[in-house]
């Protein structure tokens, strides 16, 4: 057996701050986005197309966070309730 499999499926404590660290994360990300395109849209148009990048351009980070999500959802919170 390797070191992984000797431990403890879950501690509950862990999951608890790996779920709580991902919410602060998540929270974060919202405003930032928010903020962002809130700034990006008052901006003249020289400023827009040096910084319109910074809204647009999350494609991948959204996913990400979409993602993130779910493996929270489906994955983390359930060892939570042992």
């Amino acid at each position: 057996m390797n070191a992984k499999s000797d431990r403890p499926c879950c501690d509950v404590a862990t999951a608890l701050r790996i779920i709580a660290t991902f919410e602060t994360f998540n929270d974060a990300y919202g405003r930032y986005i928010r903020e962002m395109d809130d700034l990006v849209a008052m901006v003249d148009e020289p400023l827009y197309q040096r910084t319109v990048f910074l809204v647009l351009g999350l494609d991948d980070v959204t996913f990400f966070m979409e993602r993130a999500k779910d493996v929270m959802n489906c994955l983390v919170w359930p060892l939570t309730r042992t």
